[in-house]
């Protein structure tokens, strides 16, 4: 279903999975003849008629109309399964807030979270060993503002920050070397490229794009900017570390080895 257009557009709206008659759900509007959900084309149809609150209900075999969760303070409350389509060829399935699988592009995966603080810190003290608590607390605080970015970013953390955005000054935007702070960071991440900072925290450029050379460990299932980050590590002459925010929320830690 998320393959498909309707009128030109992608799928995007929600189904909700319950029993029939389950009483969390107030009902909408209900079809006579239920549709089973091997008729991809019928349900992709109807799912144009969700809308906020307003889903689709199937009992996982048929989508027999509309209708709408109750809220979390009515007594006939329960957690749902829910689908909510995103964008073309994707999709995630959620339960209670938490989502339980994202597939993006076709390609199924579950789900990450966010960089935990300690992990982030392991991994910086092992690329950087001489780097004080406080840069790698700093490094932390700037990986926590990328990770917000809904469009998706690289950060390459480097000792030789200066000397690759001198090298990749034809394909990024040099900037004044400065300490650069989690609100300019929001700022510059809102382009695509890659974002080169020295381990202290000092910015040299923006919008790279990165090369490198093809490695064993790519990932064809991860798309462009996981796979530029990948091999641009692996042949980096420079202790780095490269943080990738997906589009999708996968959020990646790539140590140069």
């Amino acid at each position: 279903m998320a393959a498909l257009r309707h009128e030109g557009s992608e799928g995007v709206g929600t189904l909700l999975v319950a029993r029939r008659q389950h009483p969390a759900i107030v009902p909408v509007l209900t079809l006579e003849t239920p549709v089973t959900l091997r008729d991809h084309r019928s349900i992709r149809k109807l799912l144009e008629l969700s809308e906020g609150t307003t889903a689709l209900v199937s009992d996982a075999s048929h989508v027999f109309g509309l209708g709408q969760l109750v809220s979390e303070t009515d007594a006939r409350y329960e957690a749902l399964i829910t689908v909510n389509f995103t964008h073309h060829y994707s999709w995630e399935m959620s339960h209670a807030g938490h989502i339980l699988m994202r597939v993006v592009s076709n390609t199924p995966r579950l789900p990450q979270g966010r960089v935990a603080a300690d992990n982030f810190g392991r991994t910086v003290r092992r690329v950087f060993p001489t780097l004080d608590a406080d840069s790698v607390d700093y490094l932390w605080e700037l990986t926590a503002s990328a990770s917000t970015q809904p469009t998706g970013t690289i950060l390459v953390f480097s000792t030789g920050a200066a000397q690759e955005a001198q090298r990749l000054s034809r394909q990024s935007f040099r900037v004044a070397p400065r300490i650069i702070t989690p609100t300019v960071l929001r700022l510059v991440t809102n382009i695509d490229g890659a974002v080169f900072i020295e381990p202290t925290g000092v910015c040299h450029s923006i919008g790279a794009i990165l090369d490198g050379l093809a490695t064993e460990k790519g990932d064809s299932s991860r798309g462009s900017r996981y796979n530029s980050a990948l091999r641009y590590v692996n042949s980096s002459q420079y202790p780095c570390l490269a943080v990738v925010v997906s589009e999708d929320g996968w959020i990646d830690l790539l140590p140069a080895q």
